[in-house]
C-alpha cells in the first residue's frame, strides 16, 4: 500500500503486513534530526515504523488519538487526531537533542538507574505493613532526571521514564521466565488459607455465584452485589462455610486480621486472630427461605444445573446453625466512626470484613460492608450475631441498627432427608391435578397456580414449559402477577407447599391444602383481576394494578424517612416517589379502560382513587420526585427562589428545608456541590390549577417527568369521572364529561342479551343512540357505523380487539368491514404493527411497543406520548361522543392538501 505526504514523499507498506494485521500507511512523519518514520493506522491506533520498504522493522511506538499517550507517550495526557499532527513542536529542544545523541553506554546506565530505583521501592514497601513513601513511578522519574540532566521538561521526562520502565519491566519478566522455580515447600490447607482465605479450594460444580444467583431468584428478588469480572467465583458457598464454622464455636483460620483494624477488648469481648472469607453477594436474605429453596430444588421445572447449585447451597447451609436459626441468629447493622477525614466523602480502608468477635458463647461475624454515610462520617457493617440463648445485646465498640432476628429455617434432619431423596430419585414428578386443586381452593387462576406449584422457577426452558403445559408469555405473565403479591405472603405459600415429610413430594405431591389455608388466611381478602377476564394490561404492572384495587389496605408512599425539626412536633416524612405516582395513575386509567362496564371490580376504582387522594392529603407527606435540574440542566433552586422572591441562599427552617409556598420545599441535593432539589408537599396543593404546577412545569419542562404530571391528573375531576363510569350498579354510565352537544348520544346501555357486564369499547352497547345517529348520517348499516366509531375513537382498534369487544361472528365482521372499506371514510392498507387494515384518512404515527401506532387525528382526543401505551382520560361513552362531535362539527379525519404555489406559466426549457 502506497501513501503520499503533502511535500511529495511517498511511503510503502506490504499488504498484508503479517498474518493477522494490515495497517494502512498514512505518510512519513518528519521529526527533529531528520528522522522519517512511517505512520500507519492499525485499528484505532497510529503506529510508527522504520522507513524501510519491507515492513520487517517492527513497531517503534504506538499511540491512540483522542486518548492519553499510554506507555509509549506517558508524558502526553491527550493525543490529538492525526489531522493536527502537522502542528506538533518539540517540547524541549535541548532535551530532544540530548536524547538523539544518547549513546548505548549512557542508555545502559539509564536502564540500571531505573532498575535500581524500582528495586529500592519494592524493598521499602515490603519492609512495612503500610507503605507511605514515594511511588515507584516517582522514584523512577527521579532516577531518569539524575541520569539525563539535559532533559528539563517534566512531560518529556515522564515520557522517557515510561519507555525505560517498560524496558525494565520486560527485562524483569524475562528473568522470572527463565529462572527455574524454587522447590515448593509442603503446605497444609490451613497454612495456605492464611493467604488465600478459608475454604479457598472449595469450588463445587454448579456452586458458583452466577449459578446460585439465578437458581435462588424469586421474581424481582435477586441476590445483589457480585463480581463483574470474567470467570467463575465461589464467594457465597465459601463465606457460608466460614460463617457456619465460626458460629459453631470453631476459630477462624483464614487471612490474618489487618494491623490497621483497631480493636480494644471491652466488657469481655475478644477477636479472632484470623478472618472468614469476604464476599460481594448479599446472601443473608436466603436464610429465611430454606423450605422454599428445598421445594424448588425438587421441582421438575428446574434445570439440572440450577438443581445441582441448590443442592450445593442447601448442603452448605445444613453444615451449621444457619440452617435452623430458631431465634438464635440475628442479622444486624454495626455502625462505628469511620477512619478518614470527616466530611470528605473519601472511602477509607476496608478493615472489618471477615472479622469474628466473641463474648462467651456468643459470636458476631462481619460479612459485608454496608457503605459509608458521608454526612455523619460513619461506617456501616452487616454482621450475623449468634447467641444460643437468643438474648443478644450490644456489641462493644459499635452502635446497632436494623436488626432482624431469624426464626424461619429448616430442621437439618428434614433438609438432609430431602437432599438425599433428591439425589436418589431425581426431581419430584409434576402433578397438574395439584395445580387445578389449588386454583379451585383459592381462585388464584390456572396459570398462576401452575407457576406457583412449579416453585416459581425463573425462565423455565422449553422442556419445562411443555411439561407444565404452558406458553412462554403466559407463564411470564403469571410469574409477574405472583411477583406482585406481598413478599412475605408469597414465600409463606411456597413454604407451605413443602410437606412435613419431604418424601410425600414423590408419593403424594405438594401440600396443597396447607398452601390453600395460607392463601385464605393471608390473601383471601386481596382484590385481584381474574385470569378469565383476559385483560390487556400492558403498559402497567401487576403490582400497580393490585395497589389500585386494594389502595385502602396497602402502604402507598409510606416507605420513607422522617425529617425531625428538633421541636418535638410531628415530623415530615420524606418519601422517594419517582415512578410511584405515575404508575398508580397508569394503573387507574388502564383498569378504567379495560375493565368491562358493570363488572364488580369497577366498584373498587373510585375507592382506589379516594385512597390515593387521601394519602396525598397527608400534611406530613413530602415527595421527592427527582426534581433537581431545570430544562437547561442547571440547579432548580435558583429559578424557584427567583420566581417566589426568596433570597438567593439560606432561609431553611430547623428541619433543613426551605418553604417555597404551601406546596413546594427546597432541600439539599444529592452528591457534590451546594445545589438544591425541589420537593413537593401534595397536601399544600389547592387543586389541579394550583400555580405551583405551572411554575414547576415552566422551570423543568421535559425534566418534570411523568410523576409530577400524574400528580396533577390525580387531582382532576376528569380522573374522578373516569373511574366512576360503568359501575356495577349502573351509576355514572356517561362518565360525567360528555360535551353538551353530544349528551343525547352518550348514554350507556346494557347488551340486548342483558349480560351483567360488557366491554364499553363496543359502541352498540356503550352508545347505541350514537351508533344509530352515525348510521343515519353516514348512510351506513349499524354494524358498519359501529366499526367506524371504533376506528374513529379508540387507540387500539385492532381487528382482533374489535372482534373481542363486539363478539361478532366472522361473517358479520367481514360484511361490516367490506361495507366500510367501500366508502371514503377510511383507507385500506397494510401498516407495520397496526393489527388492522382499515385506517382513518390522515397522518400516521409510528410508535414502539407497548404503544400501538395510530392516526394523527386522534391526538386531539387523548395524550399520545412516545412509546407509552395510550390510555384515554375520559370515560368511553364520553370519548365516543367527543369523537363524533368533532366529525359532526366539520373536523372529520382527512389528509392535508399540499399547497405547492406553482406559477401560472411553465418554466421555459
Amino acid at each position: 500500500i502506497v501513501a503520499g505526504t503533502p511535500d511529495g514523499r511517498t511511503v510503502t507498506l506490504p499488504y498484508p503486513l503479517c498474518a493477522d494485521c494490515a495497517p494502512v500507511p498514512l505518510g512519513a512523519l518528519a521529526l527533529p534530526g531528520g528522522s522519517l518514520p512511517v505512520l500507519a493506522l492499525h485499528h484505532r491506533s497510529v503506529e510508527a515504523r522504520p522507513a524501510d520498504t519491507d515492513g520487517t522493522g517492527g513497531t517503534l511506538w504506538s499511540v491512540t488519538p483522542d486518548s492519553s499517550g499510554g506507555n509509549d507517550a506517558a508524558g502526553t495526557p491527550y493525543v490529538p487526531p492525526v489531522s493536527y499532527w502537522h502542528a506538533l513542536r518539540p517540547r524541549d529542544e535541548h532535551g530532544s537533542a540530548a536524547l538523539r545523541a544518547l549513546t548505548d553506554s549512557r542508555a545502559g546506565e539509564l536502564f540500571k538507574e531505573v532498575a535500581a530505583a524500582v528495586a529500592r521501592h519494592r524493598e521499602a514497601s515490603r519492609a512495612v505493613e503500610e507503605y507511605t513513601g514515594p511511588s515507584s513511578r516517582k522514584m523512577s522519574e527521579e532516577a531518569v532526571a539524575r541520569a539525563l540532566p539535559e532533559v528539563t521538561d517534566v512531560r518529556l521526562l515522564a515520557g522517557v521514564t515510561g519507555l525505560v520502565r517498560n524496558a525494565v519491566d520486560r527485562a524483569a519478566a524475562a528473568v522470572r521466565y527463565v529462572t527455574p522455580p524454587e522447590p515448593a515447600e509442603p503446605v497444609t490447607p490451613r497454612n495456605t488459607a492464611r493467604t488465600q482465605g478459608m475454604f479457598f479450594d472449595h469450588a463445587p460444580e454448579h456452586g458458583d455465584d452466577t449459578t446460585l444467583r439465578e437458581a435462588t431468584a424469586f421474581g424481582s428478588e435477586r441476590l445483589y452485589g457480585g463480581w463483574w469480572g470474567g470467570g467463575l467465583r465461589w464467594t457465597i458457598v465459601r463465606q457460608i462455610l466460614g460463617v457456619n464454622h465460626v458460629l459453631g464455636g470453631e476459630a477462624a483460620f483464614g487471612q490474618p486480621v489487618p494491623s490497621t483494624a483497631p480493636f480494644t477488648p471491652v466488657d469481655g469481648w475478644q477477636r479472632d486472630e484470623f478472618t472468614v472469607p469476604a464476599g460481594s453477594l448479599s446472601w443473608t436474605s436466603l436464610l429465611g427461605q430454606l423450605p422454599e429453596l428445598a421445594y424448588r430444588a425438587a421441582s421438575s421445572a428446574l434445570s439440572p444445573e440450577h438443581r445441582a447449585g441448590l443442592l450445593v447451597l442447601l448442603d452448605t447451609l445444613a453444615a451449621g446453625p444457619l440452617a435452623d436459626p430458631a431465634g438464635t441468629v440475628r442479622q444486624v447493622d454495626l455502625i462505628e466512626p469511620y477512619s478518614g477525614t470527616p466530611g470528605q466523602g473519601r472511602r477509607g480502608p476496608v478493615h472489618r470484613l471477615g472479622q469474628v468477635l466473641r463474648k462467651g458463647a456468643r459470636t458476631v461475624v462481619v460479612i459485608a460492608e454496608r457503605g459509608r454515610n458521608i454526612n455523619e462520617d460513619v461506617a456501616r457493617w452487616l454482621a450475623l450475631d449468634h447467641d444460643p440463648t437468643g438474648v443478644f445485646g450490644p456489641v462493644a465498640g459499635f452502635t446497632l441498627d436494623r436488626e432482624r432476628v431469624l426464626h424461619e429455617g429448616m430442621n437439618p434432619d428434614r433438609l438432609t432427608r430431602l437432599t438425599a431423596l433428591l439425589r436418589e430419585q431425581g426431581p419430584a414428578p409434576w402433578r397438574p391435578e395439584a395445580a387445578e386443586e389449588f386454583h379451585a381452593a383459592t381462585g388464584i387462576g390456572p396459570l398462576q397456580a401452575v407457576a406457583l406449584l412449579s416453585a416459581a422457577v425463573a425462565e423455565p426452558g422449553a422442556d419445562a414449559l411443555a411439561l407444565l403445559g404452558s406458553k412462554t408469555r403466559a407463564f411470564e405473565a403469571a410469574q409477574a402477577r405472583l411477583d406482585a403479591l406481598p413478599g412475605d405472603e408469597r414465600h409463606a405459600l411456597l413454604r407451605a407447599l413443602l410437606p412435613t415429610d419431604p418424601a410425600e413430594l414423590w408419593t403424594k405431591g405438594p401440600d396443597v391444602e396447607a398452601a390453600a389455608e395460607v392463601w385464605r388466611e393471608r390473601l383471601g381478602s386481596l382484590v385481584r383481576v381474574p385470569e378469565e377476564l383476559d385483560l390487556d394490561l400492558s403498559g402497567t404492572t401487576p403490582g400497580a394494578v393490585d395497589l389500585v384495587l386494594n389502595a385502602g389496605s396497602r402502604n402507598w408512599l409510606t416507605h420513607g424517612t422522617d425529617v425531625p425539626d428538633g421541636t418535638g412536633r410531628p415530623a415530615l416524612r420524606r418519601v422517594g416517589a419517582r415512578g410511584s405516582v405515575a404508575s398508580a395513575l397508569t394503573a387507574l386509567r388502564t383498569l378504567a379502560y379495560t375493565l368491562p362496564y358493570g363488572h364488580p371490580l369497577r366498584a373498587h376504582l373510585p375507592a382506589g382513587l379516594a385512597a390515593l387522594r387521601s394519602r396525598l392529603a397527608d400534611p406530613a407527606l413530602v415527595l421527592d420526585l427527582g426534581l433537581d435540574w431545570t430544562e437547561e440542566g442547571k440547579p432548580i433552586g435558583v429559578p424557584i427562589r427567583a420566581a417566589l422572591g426568596l433570597p438567593e441562599s439560606g432561609g431553611a427552617d430547623a428541619d433543613g428545608l426551605v418553604r417555597a409556598g404551601a406546596a413546594l420545599l427546597l432541600g439539599p441535593g444529592h452528591g457534590y456541590g451546594n445545589h438544591e432539589k425541589l420537593l413537593i408537599c401534595p397536601a399544600g396543593l389547592t387543586g389541579p390549577d394550583d400555580p405551583a404546577f405551572g411554575l414547576v412545569e415552566g422551570t423543568t419542562a421535559s425534566r418534570a417527568g411523568g410523576d409530577f404530571l400524574a400528580l396533577r391528573a390525580l387531582l382532576e375531576e376528569e380522573t374522578e369521572a373516569l373511574v366512576s363510569a360503568g359501575l356495577p350498579d349502573g351509576s355514572a354510565a356517561t362518565g360525567g364529561t360528555t360535551p353538551p352537544e353530544a349528551a343525547t348520544s352518550s348514554q350507556g346501555a346494557p347488551h340486548p342479551g342483558h349480560l351483567p357486564y360488557y366491554p364499553a369499547q363496543d359502541p352498540t352497547r356503550a352508545v347505541p343512540e350514537l351508533v344509530a345517529e352515525a348510521a343515519g348520517s353516514l348512510g351506513l348499516s349499524a354494524d358498519a357505523a359501529a366499526l367506524y366509531l371504533m376506528l374513529l375513537t379508540l387507540p387500539d382498534p385492532t381487528d382482533r380487539n374489535c372482534v373481542r369487544w363486539t363478539e361478532w361472528k366472522p361473517a358479520r365482521v367481514k360484511k361490516a368491514r367490506a361495507e366500510l372499506a367501500a366508502t371514503d371514510l377510511v383507507v385500506e392498507a397494510k401498516r407495520s404493527r397496526a393489527g388492522r387494515t382499515l385506517f382513518l384518512p390522515c397522518g400516521w404515527i409510528e410508535r414502539n411497543a407497548p404503544a400501538l401506532p395510530l392516526e394523527t387525528w386522534k391526538e386531539g382526543l387523548y395524550p399520545v406520548v412516545g412509546s407509552v401505551r395510550t390510555m384515554p382520560h375520559l370515560p368511553l361513552p364520553a370519548l365516543f361522543a367527543a369523537a363524533w362531535a368533532r366529525v359532526r362539527g366539520g373536523d372529520a379525519p382527512a389528509f392535508e392538501e399540499l399547497d405547492t404555489r406553482t406559477s401560472r406559466k411553465g418554466r421555459r426549457r
